[in-house]
C-alpha cells in the first residue's frame, strides 16, 4: 500500500501506462476509481478506454469532488452540497458588493484546507471574519459548499477508516496543479490502499518548477520503487516539435544539441487584433487545406475566446466552424431577455415601457406583431399612453400582457418563475410537440437550466425574494451546446493540458501570466506556486500539444500602436527552437499577404502589386495566370499624385448641398472616383445602345408598375390567385407590347434588337409574375415608384430621410403592404444584373435597401419587415429580412437573408452612419481611387483613362 508516481515529459506515454495499470486492477476484480479533471475530460476518457478495450465492466471514472462527496456520505453526513445558484444567492446576502470575487477566494481556501481558524491564525482577521460568517450561513441552511466539503472530507478520511472502502485503489490523470485537498486525499488513500498518479514532470527543468512541491511530497511517500520515470519517447511527431520539447526549460539547451530538428514550428509577430486574427485564420485555413480535420486543430489562448471577439468573427467569416468553452449569459439570449422582462413586468409596481415592449415583441408573448408595432409607434411618438394604446389594440395585446399559464402571483417567487416558464413554452410550442424542432430544442435547453436553478433554490431559508431570484437569473450562464465533431477548438491553456491534436496555434504570448492569474496576498496565504512558474508550465503544456505543427503568435503592439513586451518565456521558446524558425511578421502597414497565401482575388491582386516592387516580371506572369493583369498593371505603372478636390468652384456646391440621392451614396461606396466621373463630370455616350439600363430603368419598371396597377382592377382582386396566372401573363405581354411600341417611335433603328428586347421582357416579367402568383406571399404590392426627398416627392416627403449631416432622397420601385391594414411593409427593387445577398449588403456596405427601409419607417410611416432585390432575368429575390416578422415574409426567402431583429436594426443603424460618413467625404472633396472590389477596375469601370488614381 503506497503512492505510485508515473512521471516524465509530454508524450512520454504516461497516460497509456496509467490506463494499463487501471485496467489491470479492474480485470483482477478489485475496485478502483479513475479520477479526471472535469466532466469534459470524463467523456474523453470514457471514449479512449472503450477504444482500447472494446468495453470495460466495473470502470468508475469520477472527479475529485465526487470522491469528496462519497467520503462524507459514507460517514453519515447527509448535508447537500450547494450548487452554483444557491451559493451565489447566499454570498450575495453576505457580501452584496462582490459575491463572485468572495466566492472564488473562499473556494481556494477550501481547496487549500484552510478553515476560518487557520486563516485567523495566519493574521488575516478581516478575511477570517467573513469566512466565519459564511460558515455560519451554511450551518443555518444545513448545507455545505464545495470548499467546506473538501476540508471536512479530508478530516473524515483521516479519522474514520470507513470513509474509504477497504482495498479500493485510486488512479488519477491529467493533474499538474493538485490542490492541498487533492494531495491529502491521494496521500491518505495511498497509506490504506493504492494510489497511482500520472504527472508531467522532469527533475531540474524550469518548465516543471510549479509542480516541484507537490511531486516532492508524493515522491517522499512513494519511495524510489514507487516512481516510474518514463523517458522522452520517439513518437509519431514532427522532429522539430520533439526538439522544442526537449530543449524548453532546460538549464543548458546546448546539452540537447543531438536532438534532430524538423519544420513543424513557426512563429508570428503581429500588430493589433486584426494582425493576430488574420495570421490565425491563415494558419487554420492552411491546415484544413492540408487535410487535417477541424477537431485535430486547436487555438490556445489565455482565457479562451473571452477576449478574442475579432478572431471569432473572422473565423466565422472565413467559413471555419469553431467551438469555444464559453458559456452564454441568459441575458444575451432572446428567451432569457423575454423571461426577465416578463418577471419585471409582472412583479414590479410600475414596469418600464422597455420591459413591456421587450416581452410583447418576443414570440413567447403570443402577441400579433403588427399590433405590437402599432402600439410602440403610438407610444414612441407620444400619440398615446401605453395603457391607451393597449386598450385600443384590444384583446390580443391584453391577453399577451397577462401572466402566461396562469402564473400564481403572490404564492412565492420560485413558483411564479416556474409557471411563467411553462406558460412561455406552451404559448409558442403547445402542450405537445411530435417533432422536436431546433427552436423547441434550444428553448428546452434554456428552460431545463432555469428549472435546475429553481430546484436548487427551493430549500433555502428564507426563500428567495423576487428581486433576489431576478438577480440570480440575470447572472445565470447557459453551458454551450454540443459542437460539431469537426469544429476547430478555441480553448484556455488550462483546458488544453490534456488534449492531443495535430496542429496547435498558441496566441497571447504577450500576456505576462498567460492566463495563470495572480492574487499575491491569497497565493501567500495558501502557499500556492509562484505564478510565473505556473505560466511557464502552461506555456510548456500548450507548446507540446501538437504532433505536426506549432505556431507561436505574439502581438508586438496593441490596437493603439503601443508596444507590447513578450512574456518572459518567449526568449526561452526562441532558444529552445534551436535553428532560426520561420517568423511571419504582420504589421499595421502590411496590407498584402504572401502571394501563395492570398485567399481571395482582391488579396491576390494586392499581393502581386506588392511583389512587383521586387520582381515585376514574375508579378505580371502570375497576374496573367490569375486573370487580373489589368488591375496589377495599373498598380505597377501608376505614379503618385494627390487626388482630393481642391477647386472651390467644385467644392462650394458640394458643401452647400442638402439632399443626396441613395444611388449617389451607393455609387460613392463602390468607388468615390466613379461617383465623381459619373455625377460631376457626367460624360455622355453617343448612340446609346439598347442595354440593361434601358431595359430595366425605362421599360421593366414601367411594365411592372402598370401591371400591378391595372391587372388587379381587371381581375377584381388585390391578390392574384393561381388559377388566374395565365390571364395575368397575357396582360404582361399586352403591356410589354404597348411600351415597346412607344420606344420604337422614340428610338427608331434596329428592328431585330427591339424584337429581341420585347421577347426578353415578355419572358422575364411573365416568369416573375408567375412566381409571385405561385408563392402567394402575405404582403401585397400596393405602391410604385414612391419618391422621397426633393421636388419629385409628395408633400410631407420632400425633406427626405435625415441621416445627420444632410438628407437623403430616393425612389422606391415597389412597396408591398399588409392587406390586413397593419403598418408593416416591405420594399422591393428590381435589377437585371447580379443581386446582392444579405451578407453581401452588410459586407460591402450597400446602402440602397437599408436606406429605403429607414425611409419607409421615418418618412412614409410604415414599419419595415425587410427589403428585397429581385432579379428580372432570374427571378431570384435576395436582401435583408427581419426574422421576427416571419409571418409576413415570402415563404421562399433565403434563410441566409433572415436576420434576428437586433441584427436587422443594426444593419439599418450602420447604413445611417455610413451614409453620413459618405456625405461628409463628398462635402470635403475626399475623392480617390478606392474601389470596393479591385475587379471593378478591370470588369465594370469604363473610366480608366480619366481615373484620378492616387499615383
Amino acid at each position: 500500500m503506497a503512492v505510485e508516481l508515473i512521471i516524465g515529459p509530454a508524450h512520454a506515454g504516461k497516460i497509456a501506462e496509467l490506463y494499463a495499470r487501471y485496467l489491470g486492477e479492474i480485470k483482477a476484480g478489485r475496485r478502483a476509481s479513475l479520477v479526471v479533471p472535469d466532466d469534459a475530460a470524463k467523456t474523453v476518457t470514457e471514449r479512449e478506454l472503450l477504444e482500447r478495450t472494446g468495453g470495460v465492466i466495473g470502470a468508475d471514472i469520477v472527479t475529485f469532488d465526487t470522491l469528496f462527496e462519497r467520503i462524507l456520505d459514507r460517514t453519515g453526513d447527509s448535508r447537500r452540497t450547494l450548487s452554483s445558484a444557491p451559493r451565489q444567492l447566499l454570498l450575495r446576502r453576505l457580501a452584496p458588493d462582490a459575491p463572485d470575487a468572495l466566492g472564488s477566494r473562499l473556494d481556494r481556501l477550501g481547496s487549500a484546507l484552510l478553515d476560518p481558524a487557520l486563516v485567523r491564525a495566519a493574521g488575516d482577521e478581516e478575511l477570517a471574519g467573513i469566512y466565519d460568517a459564511w460558515w455560519g450561513r451554511l450551518d443555518e441552511q444545513g448545507v455545505r459548499d464545495r470548499g467546506r466539503m473538501r476540508i471536512e472530507a479530508i478530516i473524515a478520511l483521516r479519522s474514520d477508516v470507513a470513509a474509504w472502502p477497504a482495498g479500493e485503489a485510486l488512479f488519477a490523470q491529467g493533474f499538474d496543479d493538485l490542490s492541498a485537498a487533492q494531495l491529502a486525499l491521494v496521500e491518505t488513500v495511498g497509506q490504506r490502499a493504492r494510489a497511482v498518479l500520472s504527472l508531467p514532470y522532469e527533475v531540474g527543468r524550469a518548465s516543471f518548477a510549479a509542480l516541484s512541491s507537490a511531486v516532492g511530497r508524493l515522491a517522499a511517500q512513494a519511495g524510489g520503487a514507487g516512481i516510474s520515470d518514463l523517458p522522452a519517447a520517439a513518437q509519431d511527431r514532427d522532429l522539430g516539435l520533439i526538439a522544442l520539447e526537449r530543449r524548453l526549460g532546460e538549464p543548458t539547451p546546448a546539452a540537447c544539441a543531438d536532438v534532430p530538428t524538423g519544420n513543424g514550428l513557426a512563429t508570428a509577430e503581429v500588430e493589433g487584433e486584426r494582425g493576430e486574427a488574420e495570421v490565425v485564420v491563415q494558419e487554420v485555413a492552411a491546415a484544413l487545406r492540408s487535410g487535417y480535420s477541424g477537431r485535430r486543430i486547436a487555438i490556445i489562448a489565455p482565457y479562451g475566446a473571452r477576449h478574442r471577439a475579432r478572431l471569432v468573427r473572422q473565423l466565422g467569416e472565413a467559413g471555419i466552424t469553431i467551438v469555444t468553452d464559453e458559456s452564454r449569459a441568459l441575458t444575451a439570449l432572446p428567451f432569457g431577455r423575454a423571461l426577465l422582462a416578463l418577471l419585471q413586468m409582472a412583479q414590479a409596481t410600475e414596469p418600464s415601457l422597455e420591459d413591456r415592449l421587450t416581452w410583447l415583441q418576443s414570440p413567447w408573448s403570443g402577441a400579433p406583431r403588427h399590433l405590437v408595432d402599432r402600439c410602440e409607434r403610438q407610444v414612441r411618438r407620444s400619440l398615446e399612453t401605453f395603457d391607451n394604446a393597449v386598450e385600443k389594440a384590444g384583446e390580443p395585446i391584453l391577453r399577451a400582457l397577462a401572466p402566461p399559464g396562469g402564473a400564481p402571483l403572490g404564492v412565492n417567487a420560485i413558483d411564479e418563475v416556474a409557471a411563467s416558464l411553462r406558460g412561455m413554452l406552451q404559448r409558442v410550442h403547445g402542450d405537445r410537440a411530435p417533432l422536436v424542432e431546433a427552436d423547441l430544442r434550444d428553448d428546452l435547453v434554456i428552460a431545463r437550466a432555469i428549472f435546475r436553478v429553481l430546484h436548487s433554490l427551493a430549500d433555502l431559508e428564507p426563500a428567495p425574494s423576487r428581486e433576489e431570484l431576478r438577480g440570480v437569473l440575470s447572472t445565470l450562464v447557459i453551458a454551450p451546446g454540443r459542437a460539431p465533431r469537426d469544429a476547430v477548438r478555441i480553448i484556455d491553456p488550462r483546458s488544453a493540458r490534456t488534449i492531443d491534436v495535430d496542429v496547435a496555434i498558441v496566441i497571447g504570448l504577450e500576456d505576462v501570466m498567460f492566463g495563470a492569474g495572480s492574487d499575491a496576498a491569497q497565493d501567500a496565504l495558501i502557499d500556492a506556486p509562484d505564478p510565473s512558474d505556473v505560466a511557464r508550465h502552461l506555456i510548456y503544456m500548450a507548446a507540446t500539444r501538437p504532433r505536426r505543427r506549432l505556431v507561436l503568435v505574439r502581438r508586438v503592439a496593441d490596437d493603439d500602436g503601443n508596444q507590447l513586451a513578450p512574456t518572459a518565456i518567449w526568449e526561452d521558446l526562441q532558444t529552445a527552437a534551436g535553428d532560426p524558425v520561420p517568423t511571419h511578421r504582420r504589421r499595421f502597414s502590411d496590407v498584402a499577404l504572401p502571394v501563395e497565401s492570398a485567399p481571395t482575388v482582391r488579396e491576390r491582386a494586392r499581393s502581386l502589386a506588392h511583389l512587383a516592387a521586387s520582381d515585376r516580371a514574375e508579378a505580371e506572369r502570375l497576374a496573367a495566370g490569375a486573370g487580373i493583369s489589368g488591375a496589377v498593371r495599373r498598380a505597377i505603372e501608376a505614379r503618385r499624385v494627390e487626388t482630393p478636390l481642391v477647386d472651390h468652384r467644385v467644392l462650394d456646391p458640394l458643401r452647400e448641398r442638402e439632399i443626396f440621392g441613395v444611388t449617389d451614396l451607393d455609387r460613392f461606396g463602390d468607388c468615390s472616383q466613379i461617383w465623381f466621373v459619373e455625377k460631376r463630370l457626367g460624360p455622355k455616350v453617343i448612340d446609346q445602345p439598347i442595354d440593361n439600363r434601358l431595359r430595366v430603368g425605362t421599360l421593366a419598371h414601367t411594365v411592372l408598375g402598370r401591371f400591378y396597377k391595372e391587372v388587379p382592377a381587371i381581375l377584381q382582386t388585390t391578390v392574384i390567385r393561381p388559377e388566374q396566372a395565365q390571364l395575368a401573363v397575357r396582360e404582361v405581354h399586352r403591356i410589354v407590347d404597348e411600351e415597346i411600341a412607344k420606344v420604337r417611335i422614340i428610338l427608331p433603328g434596329d428592328r431585330l434588337a427591339m424584337d429581341l428586347l420585347a421577347w426578353g421582357l415578355r419572358r422575364d416579367i411573365g416568369r416573375l409574375v408567375q412566381r409571385a402568383v405561385r408563392l402567394e406571399t402575405p404582403l401585397v404590392p400596393s405602391e410604385f415608384e414612391v419618391a422621397f426627398g426633393g421636388r419629385g416627392a409628395q408633400k410631407g416627403r420632400k425633406d427626405g430621410l435625415n441621416v445627420g449631416p444632410a438628407h437623403v432622397s430616393g425612389k422606391i420601385d415597389r412597396i408591398d403592404a399588409d392587406p390586413n391594414f397593419s403598418a408593416r411593409a416591405m420594399v422591393v427593387d428590381y435589377k437585371t444584373s447580379a443581386i446582392s445577398t444579405g451578407a453581401e449588403i452588410r459586407r460591402e456596405g450597400k446602402l440602397q435597401i437599408p436606406l429605403y427601409l429607414l425611409a419607409l419607417r421615418e418618412v412614409l410611416g410604415r414599419e419595415p419587415v425587410g427589403g428585397l432585390l429581385i432579379s428580372i432575368r432570374k427571378g431570384q429575390a435576395r436582401g435583408i429580412l427581419d426574422e421576427d416578422q416571419s409571418d409576413v415574409l415570402p415563404p421562399d426567402a433565403s434563410s441566409r437573408d433572415r436576420l434576428s431583429h437586433e441584427e436587422f436594426e443594426a444593419v439599418l443603424d450602420e447604413a445611417r452612419v455610413a451614409a453620413a460618413r459618405r456625405i461628409e467625404r463628398i462635402r470635403s472633396g475626399d475623392i480617390k481611387h478606392d474601389p470596393r472590389d479591385p475587379r471593378m477596375c478591370e470588369r465594370y469601370c469604363d473610366y480608366g483613362s480619366i481615373c484620378r488614381v492616387e499615383r
